[in-house]
């Protein structure tokens, strides 16, 4: 029947709605439910799809029955045979065997050769299934006529990746070594990624990671992140604090205390500091837990500042003044240094005060290494006073980049995406219709008259098909109203504005994640490790459909949608992610469902870390939907008309109609209603008509 294969017997001439058949020819049933139609054997297999009315094909209502009646010999046939599984460690399962036969019918199942005691059922039912369960199954069913082997059912039983806590912390002196291992488990092969305070660290691909003589810019906060076929997972932080001498700070400006010396090194914390009233933004960005100190320069030279070692995402400043509402910015920094941590230099001036501070980005806390040295020379190095601004651009659009920079007889060099430009020598630079292949990073090389050099920041170009933010490298700066986000002036919308997505919207923006890194908190979805993510966020304005791609991108993608305006619950407020899902198999698609006024958190990474040039596209509307269908029959003469009409032509954006004929595609059939006219017997068969948008698609026949 429609829902047991055949497991009983029955009298084939006394009964009606039985079809005998010929033991081991085959019968087909097409079973109709919501307008698909499914082809049933005599075996029990529905792998196939038929369309209705073809010759041997019986036809039946959904939920109603038909049955097959096999005439054999009696011998046990097996109907539905054993599937092989691969099966989750822990979880509950069932292999299962359907068989006909004279009766009773008996059962035995095996494991690897030998009987399981107690198996005699058509069901194997598997509780709380371990490793040590893997292996070949099959049954033995039998009658007074006879046996039969059913086929061998194949079982894997797999354990994602896990791996154990690493020590909380170690403190090492320099020149020390050190080795990191990863204790981690899970069906082979596993990989290993080690990173540094969030940070991917290159070529760092062992169960162990060995630092040999420790300087002070090796300290950081240490995990690794170990994934299978079947799961990924990251360790919790090892702190690794190289021992330089500690020394206070204070929290407060006014309690800030004094550095001194051409060069030195210090530890601190700046665990339970806070933010003063009227405080600068160190680094251009919201801290939160800053700390002072203040530094007299001995004598006339070039000073570099630094926070490598530190073990969370540092913002350093320097400033002169008196009081912390009125002072003047020297240099300032959030990421040069490398892992998160910062490096300034700046022109000192003999017997002038310079107040440090160092912060944590958006309130991170912990242990830091605070070093400087001066060069004593008479050189002075070119100012940057204006920085160039990222921006966003419509394609074909003309763009540039500025500069301001005071020093003697400077000379400029503009480097994309860390490579000099030809013939790119002035302060400015304008890119004359702007596409795909000018998205990235864009800085300036200064060199003065006695051949001292500076770099600017990078300024990032983004495309988009009409008025976007830019992304963001870090989750936080998206939330501006929470503190947090950048507070850079650029000439285009800031990261983390927000744009309302209307219904029937279709948009994409163009990114480049060569300059991205993820943070300590950063999930790694969908199973992929990455290390160079980018954000952006999309706020609809009404709810519906979101359909996200990253076709048109260089790089192989994973796409990610959070729902959350905290770092530390991404783990629990995944939307959705996909990974080759796009029609390429190697780009990213998604689809979900969105609510009206709802921040929708993009990410997009390069699997395995690949960088390059990003394109992220999404659509936004309503699906076609009807609770219509097709008439199912018509019986009409030679040279009939007839029309067929879809029973959906609503969605947002406006639907798309394509009409098949036993599965073929109708050329030119793309209309909401097909006219068939003068029709002939070649024109019978099965229809069909495809009705799709934007973010979804539906199939009437």
């Amino acid at each position: 029947g429609n829902n047991y294969y055949g497991q009983t017997t029955v009298p084939v001439a006394a009964q009606s709605g039985v079809v005998a058949i010929a033991a081991g020819s085959a019968h087909t049933v097409a079973l109709k439910n919501d307008g698909s139609v499914v082809a049933w054997g005599y075996n029990g297999s529905g792998q196939t799809t038929v369309p209705a009315g073809l010759p041997g094909v019986t036809t039946i209502a959904a939920g109603s029955s038909h049955t097959v009646a096999i005439l054999g010999d009696g011998t046990p046939v097996t109907t539905v045979q054993p599937g092989s599984r691969t099966l989750f460690a822990g979880v509950n399962a069932q292999l299962a065997v359907m068989a006909v036969g004279a009766g009773p019918l008996h059962f035995q199942w095996q494991f690897n050769g030998a009987n399981i005691a107690g198996a005699t059922n058509n069901l194997l039912d598997f509780f709380n299934v371990q490793t040590n369960q893997a292996g070949n199954y099959f049954v033995v069913v039998s009658n007074a006529l006879g046996a039969v082997t059913s086929r061998v059912a194949q079982v894997k039983v797999v354990v994602p990746a896990k791996v154990e806590p690493l020590p909380p912390s170690a403190t090492v002196l320099l020149g020390s070594n050190v080795t990191f291992s990863a204790n981690a488990d899970g069906t082979p092969p596993l990989i290993y990624q080690w990173r540094k305070n969030g940070e991917n660290i290159p070529g760092a691909t062992n169960s162990t990671f060995t630092l040999t003589n420790v300087q002070v810019s090796d300290g950081g906060a240490y995990t690794v992140v170990v994934k299978n076929d079947y799961g990924i997972a990251t360790s919790d932080p090892t702190l690794l604090i190289v021992q330089v001498p500690p020394h206070a700070n204070g929290d407060n400006f006014a309690e800030r205390v004094a550095i001194s010396g051409t060069n030195g090194v210090l530890g601190g914390t700046n665990r339970f500091a806070t933010k003063e009233t009227g405080e600068p933004f160190h680094g251009g960005k919201a801290g939160g837990k800053s700390v002072w100190y203040t530094w007299r320069a001995p004598t006339n030279g070039i000073a570099t500042f630094r926070t490598q070692g530190s073990v969370f995402d540092t913002l350093l400043g320097i400033y002169t003044g008196l009081t912390v509402s009125n002072l003047t910015t020297i240099a300032t920094d959030e990421d040069l240094g490398g892992f998160f941590t910062s490096e300034v230099r700046f022109n000192a001036v003999l017997g002038t005060d310079y107040q440090i501070a160092v912060d944590g980005f958006a309130g991170g806390e912990g242990d830091f290494i605070l070093s400087w040295e001066l060069e004593i020379t008479s050189d002075t190095l070119p100012v940057i006073t204006t920085q160039p601004q990222s921006q966003t651009a419509l394609a074909g659009a003309d763009v540039t980049f500025n500069v301001v920079a005071t020093g003697d007889g400077l000379t400029y060099q503009w480097l994309f995406n860390d490579v000099m430009m030809a013939d790119a020598t002035n302060s400015s630079l304008t890119l004359s219709n702007v596409q795909s292949a000018e998205v990235g990073f864009y800085a300036v090389r200064m060199r003065n008259s006695v051949g001292r050099e500076v770099e600017s920041l990078a300024a990032a170009l983004e495309l988009v098909s009409g008025p976007r933010p830019l992304s963001a490298d870090k989750f936080e700066d998206l939330f501006p109203q929470n503190g947090f986000g950048g507070l850079a002036k650029s000439p285009g919308p800031k990261a983390g504005e927000t744009f309302g997505v209307s219904l029937g919207t279709t948009a994409y923006q163009i990114v480049n994640n060569l300059h991205s890194t993820t943070q300590p908190l950063e999930p790694n979805p969908c199973n992929v490790i990455g290390g160079a993510s980018q954000w952006l966020k999309l706020q609809p304005t009404a709810s519906g459909v979101f359909r996200l791609d990253t076709l048109g991108s260089t790089i192989n993608t994973v796409l990610t949608v959070y729902r959350s305006t905290n770092l530390l619950y991404l783990h629990t407020a995944q939307i959705a992610c996909d990974d080759n899902g796009a029609p390429d198999g190697r780009r990213s698609q998604l689809y979900f469902n969105a609510t009206a006024n709802t921040d929708y958190l993009v990410v997009v990474d390069g699997v395995n870390y690949e960088r390059g040039t990003i394109r992220i596209n999404w659509a936004f509307g309503v699906p076609p939907s009807t609770t219509n269908t097709l008439t199912p029959r018509y019986s009409l003469h030679p040279g009939d008309s007839l029309t067929l009409r879809s029973p959906a032509t609503n969605g947002i954006p406006p639907p798309r109609f394509q009409w098949h004929r036993n599965g073929q595609p109708i050329t030119g059939a793309t209309n909401a209603a097909l006219s068939l006219n003068n029709l002939q017997s070649t024109n019978g068969g099965y229809y069909t008509v495809v009705v799709s948008n934007a973010v979804g698609s539906l199939t009437y026949g």
